[in-house]
């Protein structure tokens, strides 16, 4: 049997032990809880956009009574998020803007009893993936895998849309089997990829398109065309940002081509300029179609607090002349020239990172002045902002006076915004020191006795 001095020493042993441990414990979980505050820059938001191929159909005056009626992403995937908590990610095979998918709200907002009487109600868009956090955080489309719509010279393969959304990672992707615009530009497959996400204290931002057997004309063939841009930023240390687009295999009456920004040019042969002579001919042939092609820029900026990154791809701008009787008549202005532009890849990211002004108090808060009352003293005097006088009997200001400034009161005690973990310490070694003998003495009925009875 230990002696009882033994047994108190012991006892000291286990309760500075104990204590130690909560003090460590304390420190080591506010210390967690302040670096994984400032992980990430105190301000920030991103977009990250990714299109491979947009269509847009203008004509003057055009037939409808509404600008811009067909303006659409194929494929598209585009993601967004920012310090407020939310973060967006969208991916359609066929996207024709937030304007058209709110218009199902608008018809059930301002038409309720349209939109009741419509079996089932109004249905939504099919072919697009939506998600939001913290509300919806992943979510996906069932394609039918069949060209959409079927018939006409538009035409779309949906293959997959997925998007997702949480708190660090923001990402939406779309693939489609093949579409475009029949005698303009079509492609084999086509994916839109887009993708945010913390790295550390870092926002990385990733945008990508790539198309693959492109068509454009029936006389331009392209392998593949890739456009990405990324970036990378966190409001402290130097940014980066990127745009690029790179054509692969370009070909133009089987013979290769370069493609800039003043259009197609061969791509260099020593044949006594047959080569050129085939391409010049398959290049007229195109503009005979109205057709013109041409290489966009990129471009990208990278500040400690904000980037942007942007590369076009290629623009393909067709004309073509419409007098078809099956369209819908509207004295005859519906038919006539259309001008069709196409961009043929691109992608961009931007994005902004800023960390907080630190607030160490001492601002001085605007006073009324009171007739009569004096003037409040200036900042530039240490003076301060009191406290509204109070009535003997209510110890409030009067009832509809405003609080009169004071000269010369006591400067009031700035709060700390910090969290002080040296008293946090303090605190838990006390709580434990006095606790630990309560503990004892509650488990003293449980203790086995100190010597077993002796047999007599």
């Amino acid at each position: 049997m230990p002696a009882p001095r033994y047994r108190l020493a012991g006892h000291a042993v286990a309760a500075v032990l104990l204590a130690g441990v909560a003090v460590v414990a304390t420190g080591a979980g506010a210390g967690a809880a302040n670096s994984a505050a400032s992980a990430r820059p105190d301000s920030y938001g991103g977009d990250s956009a990714a299109a491979s191929i947009e269509f847009r159909v203008d004509k003057q005056p055009f037939p409808f009574p509404v600008t811009d009626p067909f303006h659409t992403w194929v494929p598209y995937a585009g993601t967004s998020i920012d310090s407020s908590g939310g973060a967006e990610a969208i991916a359609s095979s066929v996207y024709p803007g937030q304007g058209v998918l709110g218009v199902r709200a608008l018809i059930c907002v301002f038409a309720a009893q349209l939109c009741d009487a419509i079996p089932g109600g109004v249905p939504d868009y099919p072919d697009w993936a939506h998600a939001q956090y913290p509300a919806h955080p992943d979510d996906s489309a069932a394609l039918s895998q069949k060209p959409f719509p079927g018939t006409g010279p538009f035409e779309v393969t949906p293959n997959s849309v997925e998007a997702h959304a949480d708190s660090g990672r923001v990402e939406a992707t779309t693939i489609t089997s093949g579409g475009g615009v029949t005698g303009v530009v079509t492609v084999q497959s086509a994916s839109s990829h887009s993708l945010q996400r913390f790295v550390g204290s870092t926002l990385v931002l990733t945008a990508e398109s790539v198309l693959k057997g492109v068509d454009i004309g029936g006389q331009l063939h392209i392998d593949e065309i890739r456009s990405t841009a990324t970036g990378t930023i966190d409001g402290s240390h130097p940014a980066a940002a990127s745009a690029i687009t790179t054509i692969s295999g370009a070909t133009v009456a089987g013979q290769g081509v370069t493609i800039d920004s003043s259009g197609i040019h061969a791509a260099g042969a020593s044949d006594k300029g047959q080569v050129k002579q085939a391409i010049n001919a398959a290049l007229k042939s195109l503009a005979g179609q109205g057709i013109s092609v041409m290489s966009l820029g990129n471009s990208k900026a990278a500040h400690v607090r904000k980037i942007a990154a942007e590369t076009g791809g290629l623009l393909v701008v067709a004309k073509q002349t419409v007098n078809g009787p099956g369209l819908p008549k509207v004295g005859g202005i519906e038919n006539g020239d259309y001008t069709i532009t196409a961009t043929v890849g691109g992608a961009g990211v931007n994005a902004f990172a800023d960390p907080a002004v630190p607030f160490g108090g001492g601002i001085p808060l605007p006073s009324t002045h009171q007739p009569g009352a004096g003037h409040a003293p200036s900042a530039s005097t240490g003076g301060t902002v009191p406290p509204p006088p109070s009535t003997p009997e209510t110890g409030t200001a009067p009832a509809g006076q405003q609080p009169a400034v004071v000269a010369g009161s006591a400067t009031p005690k700035q709060v700390a915004l910090p969290i002080d973990l040296t008293n946090k310490r303090l605190e838990t070694l006390a709580l434990v020191l006095l606790g630990y003998p309560l503990l004892v003495l509650m488990a003293a009925p449980f203790r086995a006795p100190s010597r077993l009875p002796r047999a007599r």
